[in-house]
């Protein structure tokens, strides 16, 4: 792949497991409306587009009308914005990862003063001024690949030496979700997120829900790169539609809501299956 300069995440399956939190809320207005709930299992197909895609996935094929999706949306956006952060975190090693990675947050530890946040209202992005086993389509060493090189062994776990932290680049970095934008503010500001990431964006009037490529072009743009200078990193065939429409290079991420099969057929370049396989990509390009 192109050397990227820039890095755009998902957010949910990616960055933070925030799986049991929407299947709770969305649990709770099925019950209040008397219509059967989901397992955490299903939820894991059900994510992804949007909560009102989810509501419309969740009712009984009998209960698929307007009125009663509009209802259903609206409770589950009162439900999930009071419960958003009961059991949503980091997935292990992101945070780790971030700190290597983020240039953001290399010049925030440089400089002690409070951060300030600007939020861009047209666009809906926040902006903060303050390996083993990864699959690969074009390998490398110790990676799987769908047309396989030699590779990178991933370390599975940080060092988290000065002396790693001192040799690894540092990216603008910005989070694209199809989760609704005022929520998706609100968990990144709440799990610390706005300390790494330059941008972050929900889903917004402005530009269409992923795999739609106005808003991750838009990102791109904003951070300075051009779409083939961009590492796209999600989890789900979603993502990699993404990332592969919009000219980025595509890294699928195994931990997440997705099969890494699903990765592969909608086009992923790389899967890895821990974050710091991202790192060890990262050093060999």
């Amino acid at each position: 792949m192109i050397a990227p300069k820039a890095l755009i995440f998902d957010l949910d399956g990616t960055l933070i497991d925030s799986l049991q939190d929407i299947a709770d809320a969305m649990n709770r207005v099925l019950t209040a409306q008397k219509l059967p709930s989901h397992s955490y299992a299903e939820y894991k197909e059900f994510i992804g587009r949007g909560l009102k895609n989810l509501v419309e996935r969740c009712l009984p094929e009998d209960q698929q009308n307007e009125e009663l999706q509009a209802s259903c949306h609206e409770a589950l956006i009162r439900e999930y914005s009071k419960h958003f952060v009961v059991k949503t975190d980091l997935y292990p090693g992101i945070r780790e990862l971030l700190e290597q990675i983020s240039l953001k947050y290399a010049g925030g530890q440089q400089d002690s003063s409070p951060a300030s946040h600007r939020t861009d209202s047209q666009a809906g992005t926040t902006s903060a001024t303050p390996s083993a086993g990864i699959t690969s389509a074009t390998p490398s060493a110790g990676i799987t690949c769908a047309t396989p090189s030699a590779g990178i062994t991933g370390a599975g776990a940080f060092a988290g030496t000065a002396s790693t932290a001192r040799h690894t680049k540092r990216f603008p970095m910005a989070i694209l979700s199809n989760k609704a934008d005022e929520i998706t503010q609100l968990i990144a500001r709440q799990l610390g997120l706005t300390a790494y990431f330059d941008l972050i964006l929900g889903a917004t009037p402005r530009f269409p829900r992923k795999p739609d490529t106005q808003s991750s072009l838009y990102l791109a743009e904003q951070l300075g790169c051009r779409p083939a200078e961009v590492l796209y990193i999600g989890d789900s065939g979603v993502d990699m539609q993404t990332a592969k429409n919009a000219g980025m290079t595509a890294l699928g991420v195994s931990w997440g809501f997705r099969s890494r099969q699903e990765l592969l057929d909608n086009g992923a370049d790389y899967v890895v299956d821990t974050p710091a396989e991202i790192l060890d990509l990262l050093k060999t390009n």
